[in-house]
């Protein structure tokens, strides 16, 4: 019993540390002029060509990664 209160507080860190990790990652394609993916759960970073100021949607990549 005591082993498993030991392992709860370190998969609250992991998970807060993945959530903190998945914000900088956004964060730092907002700051780099990208947008995210607009599909639930993607999470994907999109980086527009110099000058391109539209994505195509629905956008042209395999619907596995979604």
């Amino acid at each position: 019993m005591h082993a498993a209160r030991s392992l709860r507080p370190v998969c609250c860190v992991v998970l807060q540390y993945n959530r903190y990790q998945r914000y900088g990652a956004e964060e730092c394609v907002l700051r780099m002029g990208g947008v995210l993916c607009p599909t639930p759960g993607c999470g994907a970073g999109l980086l527009p060509e110099p000058g391109d100021s539209e994505l195509p949607f629905p956008l042209e990549w395999d619907n596995a990664a979604h």
